[in-house]
């Protein structure tokens, strides 16, 4: 009788152990995966652990490894579980940041990357992250480092939070859309290697009072800096041989603004400015 109940208490343990196995599989709070571009599918990998909302994405081989693009409408890997993510940590020689890589994760505040070797931000990596405040930094600023020289479209779009942007890169090109509805960013220190600004890049980003462009622009494109409503003035630099469709459409506050003589100026470029405004040939 002893022995019996003896193997039925051990069964019941087996089941008991079983059970509890089977519901830490069910209600796992840490997801992971492999992220790589399509050639080298595991030499990008991540873990999302749910309970402390942090996604870290890693290199996962030898050298220099590139995260594959997302699509706009597919919510695969880390994006099924957008809404735990806060911070995303992002290590090794992972050498890009994805297109829509993290694309209405609106509940993230900060990026950090530690060693700093990413080369590109991908198009629309960061849309809608309506929270973000840190990236590099833990100072409420976007800190994009020396080694990024590509931003790709729309990147930073609809980032409502990002209050400072700090540029040490060496990006030549700002894409259309790249800060689009920063609407509480209030500076922008633009890196001197900056030669063309597409359109719409600053649209909206109606905080902002002032910008210093570099001075070897030479491409300032429709829109640029349209409903930037909290503009006070800006100085065109002298290789900018056109000011182009609407791109200071909006900006109602600007006092003054300052461009070469002989610059072709479009009968829009300056449409619902103040009636005061003064254009200063120089």
């Amino acid at each position: 009788m002893l022995k019996k109940h003896f193997k039925l208490f051990l069964e019941l343990v087996v089941i008991v152990f079983i059970l509890i196995i089977s519901r830490n599989e069910v209600y796992a709070n840490v997801y992971t995966g492999a992220c790589g571009i399509a050639s080298a599918t595991n030499s990008v990998k991540y873990s999302l652990d749910t309970d402390t909302s942090e996604l870290i994405i890693y290199a996962n081989a030898a050298g220099d490894c590139y995260m594959r693009d997302f699509e706009l409408n597919v919510a695969d890997e880390w994006l099924q579980y957008k809404n735990y993510i806060t911070s995303v940590k992002i290590t090794g020689r992972v050498m890009n940041i994805g297109d829509y890589a993290f694309r209405n994760c609106t509940n993230l505040t900060s990026v950090s990357i530690p060693n700093a070797v990413i080369e590109e931000i991908g198009s629309y990596a960061f849309y809608n992250c309506k929270d973000l405040v840190n990236f590099k930094s833990t100072q409420g600023k976007v800190l994009l480092p020396s080694s990024v020289d590509t931003i790709g479209q729309y990147a930073f779009n609809n980032c409502f939070d990002i209050t400072q942007v700090q540029m040490n890169s060496n990006i030549s090109t700002l894409q259309n859309g790249t800060f689009k509805d920063c609407t509480s960013m209030s500076s922008i220190s633009i890196n001197s290697a900056v030669t063309y600004i597409s359109g719409t890049c600053f649209r909206n980003c109606s905080s902002l009072t002032g910008v210093s462009l570099p001075s070897g622009l030479t491409y300032l494109g429709s829109q640029a800096f349209m409903d930037c409503s909290g503009l006070l003035n800006i100085t065109i630099p002298q290789y900018v041989p056109d000011i182009h469709h609407q791109a200071f459409k909006n900006c109602t506050s600007m006092q003054w603004i300052s461009y070469k003589t002989g610059t072709n100026i479009s009968s829009t470029a300056f449409e619902g400015c103040s009636s005061s405004l003064v254009q200063i040939p120089y």
